[in-house]
Parts: structure tokens; sequence; C-alpha cells
């Protein structure tokens, strides 16, 4: 079983312990005194409370439960029931870094009823919208050749390297030392356990995403398995048949589709000038995985990330979405 395979099959499992976890072993009989509220006492908040909480404006919450597409009520396997817009707020919380117990307090509902919402609501989105995170599915749509040229003739018209239309890297999102698979999820370059994403962002903000893999894995190693060469050669070109690429930082390899910086310590003025300009611009597709942690912390600390015991990979995807 491969790398990614193997994540795959865990993560699916982390999802099976999760809701057995919250349906079966956490009773649901705690009487709490605070009052239940819903979405409509959060939007009483001034917006900049409302942000420090949510990491969104109302505004934008309301934007991204439309986009969505969400059911009136979700519903949990435990029938718990829930309006999708305080479901969607408690989720956003939960992905901001609070505790259930803190949710608990802020919602009004017990601990295990919200983790159930949130559960069945990050499995929702993520069964309805994850096609937009691979960009193999995306040839027709948001990659569509007219596109691929329009972002490689806004590269060009900022740094003059044509035929660029996006930026690749590697990313490590760090998970709690497991108590099995140590070994595969460490990281020894960054000395942490992880999980490995492949992350592709265009000049609009767009942010494609690749994984899990094993954290011990390289950007290199992740780029073959993730079949993303395949996709490039049917797809990376512009609307005249010309070829277009990615560029990537120094821990890829040239390959059809795909420019990287010269390497050596006898580059030409020329080459060193090109390393020095495409690193100005590379470091977007960089913001763009540093604007996920940052909007969502609870991906960045270690010790909430319990792989195996909570679907952590699951979490990641969701939040790119959102």
């Amino acid at each position: 079983m491969d790398g990614q395979n193997s994540i795959s099959f865990l993560t699916t499992l982390a999802c099976a312990v999760a809701i057995g976890f919250y349906l079966h072993i956490i009773p649901d009989s705690k009487t709490l005194s605070i009052a239940c509220h819903s979405y409509h006492h959060f939007a009483a908040m001034s917006d900049k409370h409302f942000k420090d909480n949510f990491g969104l404006t109302k505004a934008e919450l309301e934007q991204i439960h439309e986009a969505l597409k969400l059911p009136t009520v979700i519903k949990t396997l435990d029938r718990d029931a829930e309006d999708s817009c305080t479901a969607l707020l408690m989720l956003l919380g939960y992905l901001r870094g609070r505790s259930v117990c803190g949710l608990e307090s802020q919602f009004g509902w017990s601990s295990a009823r919200i983790s159930r919402v949130c559960l069945t609501l990050n499995n929702l989105i993520l069964k309805r919208w994850s096609h937009l995170l691979n960009v193999c599915n995306c040839r027709q749509s948001l990659l569509s050749k007219h596109n691929l040229q329009r972002y490689a003739q806004h590269i060009s018209s900022k740094c003059g390297m044509d035929l660029v239309w996006g930026f690749v890297d590697g990313t490590l999102c760090p998970v709690a030392r497991p108590t099995q698979g140590q070994e595969a999820v460490y990281n020894g370059w960054k000395h942490i356990h992880a999980l490995k994403y492949q992350i592709i962002s265009t000049p609009d903000g767009l942010i494609f995403v690749q994984g899990p893999w094993d954290g011990s894995k390289n950007d290199w190693s992740v780029w073959k398995k993730s079949n993303i060469q395949e996709w490039l050669s049917h797809s990376s070109f512009q609307e005249d048949g010309k070829h277009l690429y990615l560029f990537g930082n120094k821990g890829y390899h040239l390959d059809t589709h795909l420019i990287m910086p010269f390497k050596g310590n006898n580059m030409k003025p020329e080459e060193t000038q090109f390393n020095i300009i495409m690193s100005k611009y590379h470091i977007t597709v960089e913001w763009a995985i540093g604007s996920i942690g940052t909007l969502f912390p609870r991906l960045n600390n270690q010790q909430q990330q319990k792989f195996l015991l909570t679907p952590v990979a699951h979490d990641y995807l969701v939040a790119v979405i959102l």
C-alpha cells in the first residue's frame, strides 16, 4: 500500500473512530444552564467581535453559506438538528482553534452535540465540494485553456516570465505524535510528525490541494505520486497549443510542464537574476499556504491535530474550501 493510500485509509478510519466516539461513547445527558444560541444571536455582534470569533465578517459568512448550497437543516446520525448557518459558525469556531468545551459555553449546547454537528457538516462540505480542490478535475472549468492563458499573461505582465500559469509547493501540517505509524508521518527535515500536502496557487487566489501523504515524503516524491504530470500533459496549454508551465522551488526537478530555479555555484548573471525575480513571485504560493493556517489556527496547533483520533486531513481540506 503506497503512502497516500495508507494515509487515506487511516483518515477514513479516523472519521469512523470519531463518529463512533461521538455517537456511542460520549453521553449527551449534560444539562447546561446556558441559553442556546443560534446565528441570529451572533449576528447582533459588532463586525470586529464577529470576525475575531469566526474569522469572517457577517457578509462573508452569508456569501460562503450561500455558495456552499447547504441544506437548511444539518441532521446528524444521532438525530441532532441544527440550522446550517449556526452549524457553519460552530465549524468555523472549531477550526479557529476553540475547544469543544469553549464552543459549548458559546453556543449553549453540549460538547458532544457540537462535535457531532461539526463532524457531519465537515463531511457534507467535503463530499459536495472536494472535487474543486484537485486540479485534475478542473480542466473544463476553473483551469480551462482560456483561464490558464489568462493566468500566464498576468504573471508575464508582473515578472516578464512567459508561459507560467501558477506556482506549486509542498507543505507540512503538524500532527500530534500518533500512537501507531509514527515513522510514516515523521519528517526528519523539520523534526515533526506531520501530513504532507501539495499546493498549487494561481494569480487570482485559487488554491488547489492534493494529499495527504506521509509526512516523511519530500516535494518531488509527492509530485511523482500525485499524477499531476499526466494532467498537465493533456491540459497545460494555451488555446493556440503552446505549452504552459507550473513553477516550483528547488525541491522539484525539471519536468515536461514544470520549471524551477537554476541550480549550481557557477550560474550566469542572467540565471541568478531569473532566480531572484521568480522567487519573489513563487512566494505567492507560500502566502496562500500561510493564509490557511492564519485563518484557521487549529491546523497549525500540533497538539490539537490528533491524527488517528480525529479527521485532521478532512479538517485541512475543508478549511481550504472555506
